[in-house]
């Protein structure tokens, strides 16, 4: 770990200095994605060589060829949302480059929450979150930190649209100098919401009638475990 210093995270270069264009052309959005991609690669390569806990972030792809300007216009956007992940996973690997009592701490093995949108799967998310970020807790030095990675960990067509509506929603306000919603700075508040999104209101009722539906056909520790 001391050898860290070998390996700089690379800085980030802004997507686009001259400001916000109206409609950007299809060959300034590829440029920006291949500088993105590149800082992308320097920090993909760092998370990858030193065994780091902050997930890879995936490379983003170019303007499909032919793409009508509305197409164009939403890929900047998808930069711009990628440009403010970047941001802050950069400050996550130089947490934990920094962290020089990392390899003493306790090897326990937690694998990595995931969510793919399903509202059965919402509860189990969120109590595998919960319990990563205990056992981890040197990872994520405040709330901000944490939504970012927990959003990080969400991927599927039921879950990319609202976690790419609120890394956008989050790039706006910073790039407009404006105080970030409680949704992104404290993880109730973002829990709250997430609930809201994806898990049943109905749940207690639901689960209820579940109850009293359930008989045992099979044996009784499969019984067992479906009751619990």
């Amino acid at each position: 770990m001391a050898n860290i210093t070998h390996f700089n995270v690379p800085e980030f270069l802004d997507v686009n200095p001259a400001g916000n264009p109206a409609a950007p052309t299809q060959p300034e959005v590829d440029g920006w994605a291949d500088r993105m991609n590149n800082v992308i690669t320097g920090l993909d390569n760092i998370i990858t060589f030193f065994r780091f806990t902050t997930p890879v972030i995936p490379l983003i792809a170019m303007v499909p060829a032919g793409a009508l300007p509305l197409a164009i216009l939403a890929h900047y956007q998808t930069v711009l949302a990628a440009r403010t992940q970047v941001i802050l996973f950069q400050g996550l690997v130089l947490a934990e480059a920094r962290d020089t009592t990392r390899i003493q701490r306790q090897s326990i093995k937690v694998q990595q929450p995931t969510f793919d949108g399903k509202p059965e799967h919402a509860r189990g998310f969120l109590a595998a979150l919960s319990a990563y970020r205990h056992l981890q807790l040197g990872d994520f030095p405040n709330d901000e930190t944490f939504i970012t990675w927990t959003l990080a960990c969400m991927d599927g067509p039921q879950v990319n649209p609202w976690k790419n509506a609120l890394l956008n929603r989050r790039t706006t306000l910073t790039a407009q100098n404006m105080l970030l919603l409680a949704m992104f700075q404290n993880f109730a508040v973002f829990q709250t919401e997430f609930k809201g999104k994806y898990m049943d209101p109905n749940e207690i009722e639901n689960t209820g009638r579940a109850l009293m539906a359930l008989r045992q056909y099979k044996s009784a520790r499969e019984f067992a475990q479906e009751f619990d």
